[in-house]
């Protein structure tokens, strides 16, 4: 079913991250008529949009000229559920259904769910409503400019609405993010290296809109990094632990793999290794790669867990520039912008989070925050090693919340191409 795909209709960095340098997150208002914006939609967007198909087709001519091959701009578009309001009745068969997304990122019910701070904290943008977001990836700042000042002309020039945001992001040396970890190794593959879809894996992310159109969920969160902080605390958790590598396998800890991404559930230091191929069957109680670890909560690699995952596309963003061999610790101004396609929300991205890294008894009891995504919870529990794969020692409480903050994000839906030209509807 999967090679049956409309690959041309499903938009692109759903089944393939982008692979460019720099990323702009492009939000706009609209402030138009249902019909003008869908004008809008049809005249100047969907043309513009990169479909899955074309995505894969570059990323095969970008490997068949030794990378040199240059795809240009990437587009794709998102809707929040405020900008669907503005096209579509919210019993409409084309109103995205997945309950978190009709509420928003910024309801109480979703903040509590996710241990969120009151809005009223975050980055003044994120204060309001958003209707959509643009997301535009290139190896070229110069490109993205260009892009953006389109967008912009197209959307004041046609009275549609306005561009009052954008956020860019642009990769760290190494596929690093701030802290100094190398990330995005263990993302679920859709494509392989031929071209062709891996089949059913595609329903993590995509979403049957009907008459052959898919979508998916898309969920943006902006989260600073104080890594003065991180720091500090990796310092003094390290002098607890009785290895001769104590900051490096705290760090591990923290993680799941150490900083060049050798798994801590197989190796004991790093080793330059990005190993992927693993589980924990020969670490059932967790002294090798203890059960909080970031990749251990959120993906217990087991059949059960198969589906629930997410398609990470994250990208980090520097407000103050960094040294570039990161040995400065900036206290804010630097961290991620987190995107992630799911097929729902709140089976998906809000279960892994809620009930699964900042639930204390998951995957059983005692086992322990993730210290990654808890950001407030001050965990209680002692989940630390104090070294590596022996029972006989006593864990370590310690808690490293307060390092990484939500200061903004939404909920949305990227649909297919086609619900994007009303006629096609």
């Amino acid at each position: 079913m999967a090679k049956h795909l409309p690959l041309h209709d499903i938009q692109a960095n759903i089944l393939k991250g982008h692979g460019r340098t720099h990323a702009w997150c492009v939000f706009v208002q609209f402030a138009s008529s249902r019909e003008k914006i869908y004008t809008w939609f049809e005249h100047y967007l969907s043309p513009q949009i990169t479909s899955a198909e074309r995505q894969i087709k570059d990323s095969l001519k970008h490997q068949a000229t030794n990378f040199s091959y240059d795809g240009g701009t990437l587009l794709s578009f998102s809707l929040s559920a405020n900008g669907y309001k503005k096209l579509e009745a919210e019993d409409s068969p084309f109103f995205p259904k997945d309950e978190s997304f009709r509420l928003g990122m910024r309801h109480k019910s979703v903040r509590e769910k996710l241990t969120d701070a009151v809005y009223s904290y975050w980055e003044i943008p994120y204060r309001k409503e958003m209707d959509a977001m643009i997301l535009l990836a290139d190896n070229s700042e110069e490109r993205l400019a260009e892009k953006k000042n389109e967008i912009f002309h197209s959307l004041w020039d046609s009275g549609t609405g306005e561009v009052y945001w954008v956020e860019k992001g642009k990769k760290l040396p190494g596929k690093l993010e701030h802290f100094g970890y190398v990330d995005g190794i263990s993302q679920p593959e859709f494509v392989d290296k031929q071209g062709e879809l891996i089949e059913d894996y595609w329903k993590i992310v995509l979403v049957e809109e009907g008459k052959r159109q898919y979508g998916s969920y898309f969920v943006y969160r902006k989260l600073r990094q104080d890594v003065e902080a991180f720091n500090r605390k990796i310092r003094a958790l390290a002098a607890q632990l009785e290895v001769p590598n104590a900051i490096e396998f705290a760090e591990a800890q923290l993680v799941g793999r150490f900083k060049d991404g050798t798994p801590l559930s197989v190796y004991d230091r790093a080793v330059g290794t990005e190993e992927n191929d693993f589980d924990y069957s020969d670490d059932p109680a967790g002294l090798k790669c203890p059960f909080h670890a970031h990749i251990r909560k959120s993906n217990p690699r087991t059949p059960a867990y198969k589906y629930k995952r997410i398609a990470r596309r994250v990208i980090p963003f520097d407000q103050i520039g960094r040294k570039a061999d990161l040995s400065d610790e900036p206290k804010k101004g630097v961290g991620l912008l987190f995107m992630s396609y799911q097929a729902s929300i709140v089976e998906q991205f809000e279960h892994i989070h809620a009930q699964m890294c900042d639930e204390a008894d998951f995957p059983h009891q005692g086992a322990g925050l993730d210290s990654i995504t808890d950001q407030r919870i001050v965990s209680k529990e002692k989940q630390w090693n104090k070294a590596w794969n022996q029972a006989e020692l006593p864990k370590v409480t310690f808690s490293l919340s307060e390092v990484v903050w939500l200061i903004g994000g939404e909920y949305f839906y990227t649909p297919s191409i086609s619900f994007l030209k009303k006629s096609n509807k």
